[in-house]
């Protein structure tokens, strides 16, 4: 049973990410060799045990001991996320805010000779440092379809609240409590704001800049926040379709990958530079066979000279 709980918890698709090219080769106690398609663990392990653990403590469940789960890791076998290139804008642009904030607090401490104020923007520096924190890890694993934290209730955060046509009303739950760790950076950002509107030594054009910093920042990072709860709620949409699926049914994902930039022996700086690449368009159908285990067939098309959008 504490296996179970483990393996269910390690194999959230919050934590990984299915390559459409590609598969690991499992080998069996028995000698057997399983084929299974490539997985990348976008978390570390240690983070991954420590979230679990976290989990188990508020649930009141007995996990097992940190050694067995890594362990299990181990013989889980993931490819680690490793290759920075081609980030999703929404949250690398999201992430990076975190750090104009950062900046922000930094320019604002030079300003400043009270003490009781430097103790106030150090609260602010280190919320804004938990926040980020908590925006990595532990927010997706709070959110739920419905919840009485509206900071975590799937059903409200996606609903329109100008089309009644994409809205859902939460009729068996009220928002009614809220969560310490999504107020981090709103209360940050206030305290901020306040500190920097009575510094009496800054500049207006100065002041002005800084406010503007911050607000294009806070709406990066809640553009990145919207990103994760949609993300969250396609991976189960996603989960209950393959769950669903009948014979002679077939889920087809269509996406662009990485452009191919073609290399040769002996290239010269003219030709290394301003290179179009090649564009791939990867389909993959996800299907059952007649023993009712998922099966997948990816297509690669390779083309040149098109534009990249639907």
């Amino acid at each position: 049973m504490k296996l179970d709980h483990a393996l269910d918890f390690i194999f959230n698709p919050a934590f990984h990410q299915v390559s459409s090219v590609g598969t690991k080769e499992m080998r069996l106690e028995d000698g057997s060799i399983v084929s299974i398609p490539e997985v990348v663990r976008t978390v570390w392990h240690s983070t991954l045990i420590k979230l679990y653990l976290a989990y188990c403590e508020e649930t009141e469940f007995i996990p097992l001991s940190r050694s067995t789960l890594f362990h299990i890791l181990q013989v889980c076998p993931a490819s680690r996320r490793t290759n920075l290139k081609g980030l999703d804008n929404i949250t690398a642009d999201g992430e990076s805010s975190y750090d104009v904030l950062l900046s922000v607090v930094a320019d604002v401490e030079k300003y400043i000779t009270d003490g009781l104020l430097l103790m106030e923007l150090k609260e602010s520096k280190e919320s804004l440092a938990s926040s980020r924190i908590y925006m990595k890890t532990d927010f997706k694993m709070h959110l739920k379809q419905t919840d009485h934290c509206s900071d975590h209730c799937i059903n409200h955060a996606l609903s329109d609240p100008l089309d009644i046509q994409f809205q859902q009303a939460c009729t068996d739950h009220q928002h009614d409590v809220g969560c310490d760790r999504c107020q981090l950076l709103p209360k940050a950002v206030l305290n901020l704001k306040e500190i920097l509107s009575n510094l009496a030594d800054l500049s207006p054009n100065t002041r002005e800049e800084l406010f503007m910093d911050i607000d294009a920042a806070v709406t990066k990072i809640l553009q990145w926040k919207s990103h994760i709860i949609r993300t969250i709620n396609q991976d189960t949409a996603r989960t209950h379709t393959l769950k669903d699926l009948q014979p002679g049914d077939i889920l087809i994902i269509m996406d662009w990958a990485m452009k191919f930039l073609p290399i040769t022996f002996r290239e010269k700086q003219s030709d290394w530079y301003g290179q179009k690449g090649i564009n791939w368009h990867v389909s993959v159908c996800i299907y059952k066979d007649e023993n009712s285990n998922l099966k997948h067939r990816t297509f690669a098309h390779m083309l040149d000279g098109v534009r990249q959008d639907w």
